[in-house]
């Protein structure tokens, strides 16, 4: 046995010495490649674009929360009036003329027929609709930016221990972040949200919208190319 290992290591040594100049040119092509996406990545239009998407992903959460409240606000009015209608008295239902009768009254003329109402009920679907879509959208967004994150991160050739408290910061809650909304999202599809009404997992999955306002809101004014000159500036 202890020949055998003897043997493969020979065998790996003279393989390395055959392929050292193709080692030495995949060395450099690697570092070249460094260097580019590090040149690429630090250019003012990729920093442009990735604080563009960063508005964006605000932009979205706002629209995600409001539309939250919203559907909240039109299921809690679609219950009250269905509570209000089961407490309506016999007698006060027996009053009432149809209204296929009343409009047959000679001194009643006929309504033009009303357009279909939206329900409150429909409305609550339309804003959930809604919500969706903006997560959705915001997870693509906050995918790309982790992306251009860790690629900048890499270019920098450094290990992850040397990186900068700032990247290891935005790295951190751009991964929060994707996985919460994939959390939030998927509690929202299959029901489960109302389940774990008041535990811990839904309030720090619906505050940490509020965490990334705040990062998001930090990385804007402070390092956009377009937006932190004109915050310097004033």
């Amino acid at each position: 046995a202890k020949r055998c290992v003897d043997l493969a290591g020979v065998a790996c040594g003279e393989a390395m010495k055959m392929l050292g100049p193709w080692n030495s040119e995949l060395r450099k092509r690697y570092t070249d490649s460094k260097a580019w996406t590090s040149k690429i990545i630090e250019g003012r239009t990729v920093r442009s674009v990735a604080s563009v998407l960063l508005m964006l992903d605000l932009l979205f959460v706002f629209v995600s929360i409001q539309s939250q409240l919203d559907s909240m606000r039109e299921r809690n009015i679609d219950y009250a009036m269905e509570r209000m209608s089961e407490f309506e008295s016999p007698i006060h239902n027996a009053m009432r003329v149809p209204v296929s009768l009343w409009h047959k009254l000679p001194f009643v003329a006929s309504p033009e027929p009303a357009p279909p109402k939206v329900t409150h009920l429909e409305k609550s679907e339309f804003f959930k609709v809604e919500e969706i879509f903006s997560m959705k959208a915001s997870i693509t967004i906050l995918a790309t930016l982790l992306t251009e994150k860790l690629a900048h991160v890499w270019s920098q050739d450094k290990y992850w221990h040397e990186a900068k408290l700032s990247e290891k910061l935005d790295v951190f809650v751009l991964t929060a972040s994707i996985v919460f909304e994939m959390i939030f999202s998927r509690m929202e599809h299959d029901g489960s949200l109302k389940a774990i009404k008041g535990s811990v997992l839904r309030w720090v999955v619906e505050n940490w919208r509020f965490v990334r306002i705040i990062h998001g809101s930090y990385e804007t004014l402070t390092h956009s190319p377009l937006v932190a000159p004109l915050v310097k500036g004033s």
